[in-house]
């Protein structure tokens, strides 16, 4: 199952929402959030897409996406110090 352009950008808000207003954190979170959606969605055709957003969210621990955006930003700087 593809998720359609406006469960993407519903998608997007929400994790805009949770305190994620950088693009580029965005999209990297995003990614890992609509494939994860993708399959719940796949498995249950009844489930909102809300109720997808919160099960995945609460799959990525109590700190939420602030993992994944510790490691998107560690990978970010690493990239720029070595041009410097």
């Amino acid at each position: 199952m593809k998720l359609s352009p406006s469960q993407i950008d519903t998608l997007k808000k929400l994790i805009s929402y949770k305190g994620y207003p950088e693009i580029d954190l965005q999209y990297e979170i995003l990614d890992h959030v609509a494939c994860k959606v993708e399959v719940l969605l796949e498995e249950k055709h009844a489930m909102a897409l809300d109720d997808a957003f919160r099960k995945v969210h609460g799959e990525f621990g109590i700190f939420g996406f602030s993992d994944l955006a510790e490691s998107y930003t560690k990978s970010i700087e690493k990239r720029y110090q070595r041009f410097f």
